[in-house]
């Protein structure tokens, strides 16, 4: 169902990562776009202060020069006093530092906190994208077919829904760091242009060398992520089993053998994360080694132009912050800046580095949603009225893709009547029951209700008028009542005692310390399986579906239980239609219908006495069943 090398080249990686995040970035838009316009808005102003507090410090304080225009402004002083002089008095150059340090402190005290705003906002945006996947991956998962989860690791999805999904906040933060980072980019380029049109010219080149030193590191990096992450995956999943499976571990003596297998999954984890890190961290030193050459000629450079004293290229511009002269002031500033600009630069070519990492997780979740269940509506597909009469199976044709289950199979089951499928291991039994739910695409044939093709109604109608009840006991950490109201969130507590009488479970409850309030924990370990058997039937019986499907469900009972259960079920359900699957004579015998399965086809249909009655495979398979049962209690 999945083709594990379907993951984004170098080609299809902003498709993966722009377009397709689009439906999930839609109603963040806004929102997003705010986040760009504050963080533009805050770098300015941070960039902004920051030239005027290096004006003050070296062109007033330490070289006791006149005042820019701008600095006196923002400082509320007379320019007549601190603009038109030769030099700053003593008692001047301490005001000065006054000044500086109160700008200083309430610049600074003003950018944290629009600067932990910002991020905040950024993280509220960004966990609201990711949401939005994350419930349509979910909303994937659960309308895929049951062949597909039965091929899948329930680790590996989880993981995907978890770890994978999250890489889309990742690819946001990308995208805003790589917009951030250009727009630190470009105003430290413009702020080294205008002192010196060269050096703006030696950091805008500084591109081309880490552009392709960023296209050769992709696909080593891309592939270590890969490999990084389908062994975390299967580490997840063995953790799952392990958990799930705790009981039958113990009693197997098998926590040696899971204890190795998770270490050796752990350290195979392990060692893929460190070796996708190391080529992290090797990409990102040779950023560093590639960027060092041109920060250093122009430091080099910038202090010659102080040594010097030359004019800076936009002069009347710079004057207006004291720098008109390249001075120690203006070394700083340009070495300042264009430090800033390299930092954007290797930030940005390491993003890029970061971007194989995030492609590769939203590839494994694009895997899924790129899957087409194999159960769907037709165009045209209405909703289904409850069966009144009949449902009835013509000429049906399934297979799965290694072997075919069924090639005609063809009965009639009626409201009012328990119709019983039987029929030896492997025959389709529960196979047949998932037709009927629409959770499998029969390839032939036709299901009818009532006369109706089920395929005109909608999957979710037709599940609506069915209930299930399985062996499988699947149960939740919440209370007894809770877990039986899981079928109908809106039935009453006296609706949901209501089924409960009719499984039997009003049997044991009152021996329960909080009776229908109590906490079942996970797996509901506190009931024994006969009672966890019981209380699935009370949900299913609870749904009140005009079908209901017992798929084993007295397995686990005694034959007073069982006898018990049966018959308050005929009365239940003297108005619908029901379906036992079943190896249990004792309860095989309740049925209305019989309808044994063999060899794809079926072999025999009528009640137990007529099949018993004449020579049929039914008869064979009870006397087999039977002679069994006789050997063992001889034995």
């Amino acid at each position: 169902h999945m083709a594990p090398s379907h993951y984004p080249t170098r080609q299809t990686l902003f498709r993966a990562s722009l377009i397709r995040i689009w439906p999930y970035l839609k109603p963040m838009f806004g929102h997003s776009l705010t986040y760009i316009a504050l963080a533009i808005l805050a770098t300015g102003i941070g960039v902004f202060f920051a030239a005027v507090n290096f004006g003050l410090m070296y062109n007033n304080i330490i070289l006791n020069e006149p005042m820019a225009p701008l600095a006196a402004t923002l400082l509320f002083l007379d320019p007549a006093e601190w603009v038109a002089v030769e030099a700053l008095t003593k008692a001047q150059q301490y005001q000065v530092i006054l000044g500086v340090l109160i700008l200083a402190t309430v610049s600074t005290s003003v950018g944290e906190l629009i600067g932990h705003s910002i991020h905040y906002y950024r993280v509220w945006i960004l966990q609201g994208i990711n949401q939005n996947l994350r419930l349509h991956l979910m909303s994937q998962f659960q309308s895929l077919s049951l062949k597909f989860h039965a091929d899948s690791r329930t680790g590996d999805s989880i993981y995907r829904l978890f770890q994978d999904s999250a890489m889309v906040t990742q690819i946001l933060q990308v995208i805003m760091d790589t917009f951030m980072a250009g727009v630190r980019f470009f105003m430290g380029l413009a702020v080294v242009t205008a002192f010196s049109p060269m050096l703006g010219l030696v950091l805008l080149f500084s591109w081309l060398p880490l552009l392709w030193l960023g296209k050769r590191m992709s696909a080593p990096l891309r592939a270590g992520f890969k490999v990084a992450r389908e062994r975390n995956a299967a580490l997840t999943s063995t953790i799952q089993e392990s958990i799930e499976g705790i009981r039958t571990i113990k009693v197997n003596g098998l926590e040696r053998e899971r204890q190795r297998l998770f270490d050796t999954d752990s350290v195979d984890a392990f060692a893929a994360a460190h070796d996708a890190r190391v080529r992290l961290m090797l990409f990102g030193f040779f950023v560093f080694l590639f960027g060092v050459a041109p920060l250093a000629f122009i430091e080099l450079r910038a202090a010659l132009f102080a040594y010097d004293g030359a004019e800076t290229f936009l002069r009347d511009f710079l004057l207006a912050f004291g720098f008109g002269l390249w001075n120690l002031g203006g070394q700083d500033q340009a070495r300042s800046n264009a430090k800033q600009s390299m930092a954007a630069t290797d930030g940005l070519v390491k993003l890029w580095g970061r971007l194989q990492d995030v492609a590769i997780g939203l590839g494994r979740v694009y895997q899924i949603l790129d899957l087409t269940p194999d159960v769907h509506n037709r165009p045209d597909a209405r909703a289904l009225p409850p069966p009144r009469e009949s449902i009835r199976f013509d000429q049906v044709r399934f297979a799965y893709p290694t072997r075919a289950v069924f090639t005609d199979i063809s009965f009639e089951a009626r409201v009012g009547e328990i119709t019983a499928i039987l029929g030896p291991t492997g025959t389709g039994k529960t196979t047949l029951m998932l037709l009927l739910l629409r959770m499998l695409e029969f390839q032939g044939g036709r299901i009818s209700l009532d006369g109706e093709d089920i395929r005109d109604y909608t999957f979710e109608s037709v599940r609506d008028n069915i209930a299930l009840a399985t062996q499988e006991n699947i149960l939740f950490s919440k209370s007894l009542l809770e877990n039986i109201r899981y079928a109908r969130p809106d039935a009453s507590d006296e609706e949901v005692r209501a089924a409960a009488r009719v499984a039997c479970v009003d049997e044991y409850v009152d021996r329960l310390a909080d009776g229908y309030d109590t906490f079942l924990g996970e797996r509901a370990s506190k009931l024994s399986t006969g009672q966890r058997q019981r209380l699935v039937i009370a949900r299913a019986v609870l749904k009140d579906t005009p079908v209901l499907i017992l798929d084993e469900p007295t397995a686990s009972l005694d034959a007073l239980h069982e006898l018990r259960i049966m018959n308050r079920i005929k009365d239940w359900a003297a108005q619908r239609t029901v379906f036992l699957i079943t190896h249990r004579l004792s309860t095989v015998r309740q049925a209305d219908r019989i309808v044994f399965l063999g060899d794809g086809v079926v072999a025999d249909t009528g009640s137990h006495d007529e099949l018993m009655a004449r020579p049929t495979a039914y008869r064979d398979f009870v006397n087999a069943e039977l002679e069994a049962v006789g050997t063992a209690a001889g034995g």
